[in-house]
């Protein structure tokens, strides 16, 4: 049986807006920094945050540009994140893959008030993992419906142990989520320390140069 391709965003519209905003005022803050050479000196901070500043930039254009490409073939389900990886990419097969859900998303602020509703698809794995597959569902019958695809295209090659669909009552991405923060923030650390190690290191070397010219 054919394969199915999905395609939606990875950042939705309003986070996209958000991170450009930020990312954009830190670059103003340092493209005056650029403007004043005297803010370069050592104790100033600024080489300390630049790396950081590549790592967020990276980021901004991932959230601007990235799409989930989503392949179902019977031997399993290939999530890939495209054209800047994030560490989001899976490869689930067809072995681990228990059922096909259909799920309700409801997103509340701390208060309790509701910011979104909608319904999502994918698959969940033997040990508790839920992978989205495709969102943005008005209703259960129209997510059900897609899973009922999806679990036909991973049920075409075999008959023992069929992938059976559900209705899930609420969908954890946080597994997911958290490798991804866990694995950014270990880079941003890094990014850091490049930064400290570039401010300090910098200004000894160019007094070092200096000290050799003018001997000679």
């Amino acid at each position: 049986m054919k394969g199915l391709r999905f395609r939606r965003r990875w950042a939705e519209r309003w986070v996209v807006a958000i991170v450009v905003f930020q990312y954009g005022f830190f670059v103003y803050i340092f493209w005056n920094a650029l403007r004043h050479p005297g803010h370069w000196g050592r104790g100033t901070g600024l080489r300390v945050f630049i790396p950081l500043l590549v790592v967020v930039g990276y980021w901004t254009l991932a959230s601007v540009f990235n799409w989930y490409l989503v392949v179902v073939q019977p031997s399993g389900v290939r999530l890939t994140l495209v054209p800047f990886p994030t560490g989001s990419g899976q490869c689930i097969p067809r072995e681990e893959i228990t059922v096909c859900y259909a799920g309700h998303v409801v997103l509340t602020t701390e208060d309790g008030w509701e910011t979104d509703r909608h319904f999502t698809m994918g698959v969940e794995t033997r040990n508790g993992h839920q992978a989205d597959i495709h969102c943005r569902y008005a209703t259960a019958d129209e997510a059900l419906a897609a899973a009922h695809e999806v679990s036909l295209v991973l049920n075409s090659n075999t008959a023992n142990n069929p992938i059976k669909v559900g209705l899930v009552s609420a969908v954890d991405s946080f597994p997911t989520l958290r490798r991804q923060i866990l694995l950014w923030v270990l880079i941003s650390v890094m990014a850091m320390m490049v930064g400290v190690t570039w401010d300090t290191i910098t200004p000894s070397l160019v007094s070092m140069m200096f000290c050799g010219l003018t001997s000679r």
